[in-house]
């Protein structure tokens, strides 16, 4: 099994920490005529035992950065929120813009995420275990720490954007 090249096109590195309400902007190589946003829910979150920034993407396709809307909410979320490296910024995948804090609108309340699908065992951003979930809700984050993450991403722009057929 070979390498995936990921999609991601290279911006401004970074090896600054990020910060709760940082926004950032990415461009994949399917769309390279758009900016996608996304933010900085929690800096240190942490993944299985991994201290890392758990973030959200949006749905906006946006043909400049200075386009970025005043607020960014939940509901227009690609996906769920992703645990992500800090590698996405010294690479230059991700690029920090701004830095605001959060509105009502834009509070993510509540989060799940699924530490493997295996074990079927569910916890929040801490990853502190919640009890009493059976089932996989609706919105769930994985827990992933390997390369696949990225490609997961990739994926989930890919569909989210793929409705809008003005490349």
């Amino acid at each position: 099994m070979g390498f995936r090249q990921h999609e991601f096109l290279k911006l401004k590195p970074s090896r600054k920490k990020q910060k709760t309400g940082d926004i950032f902007v990415w461009r994949i190589s399917s769309y390279p005529k758009y900016y996608g946003v996304g933010r900085v829910i929690d800096p240190d979150a942490n993944c299985a035992g991994d201290r890392m920034p758990l973030i959200a993407l949006f749905k906006y396709q946006l043909k400049s950065i200075d386009e970025i809307p005043e607020v960014l909410p939940a509901k227009d979320m690609i996906g769920c929120p992703y645990f992500v490296g800090n590698a996405s910024w010294a690479l230059g995948w991700f690029q920090t813009v701004a830095s605001r804090e959060f509105a009502e609108p834009e509070k993510f309340k509540n989060l799940v995420f699924l530490q493997q699908r295996s074990i079927r065992r569910f916890y929040n951003e801490k990853f502190e275990e919640i009890k009493g979930i059976t089932r996989k809700p609706k919105g769930c984050g994985e827990c992933v720490i390997h390369i696949g993450l990225t490609y997961k991403i990739e994926m989930a722009i890919n569909k989210a954007w793929e409705k809008n057929k003005d490349r």
